[in-house]
């Protein structure tokens, strides 16, 4: 999904999710990053998850960031996307176990 995508399908939220949103972000171990937009994750780049963070941030959002193997230590992909989060200055929370519909086959 490019960033105009996720752009289109955040402001099709209600309005109360739209300021302030917590957007779930998951890295598996193989290094792809998945976004939660609606009620599914759908895969997203670095680039384009950089954007997304600074709409994220501008509109008041915050990041919620799960991995796969959260004990060990943590790859390429898992660390830039940590740092995006620090970049956009956007609040964060971490979860230790994968989010919900994870088991999907999207993820």
């Amino acid at each position: 999904m490019d960033v105009h995508g996720f752009h289109r399908a955040l402001s099709r939220e209600a309005p109360e999710r739209r300021g302030g949103a917590e957007l779930p972000v998951h890295v598996t171990e193989d290094g792809r990053v998945f976004v939660h937009v609606g009620s599914r994750f759908v895969e997203a780049s670095l680039d384009e998850l950089d954007r997304i963070f600074a709409r994220l941030a501008a509109d008041g959002g915050s990041v919620v960031y799960s991995r796969d193997d959260p004990g060990e230590e943590p790859d390429e992909v898992a660390t830039e996307v940590v740092e995006l989060v620090a970049e956009h200055r956007l609040p964060f929370r971490l979860r230790s176990e994968p989010p919900d519909g994870s088991n999907d086959s999207d993820l």
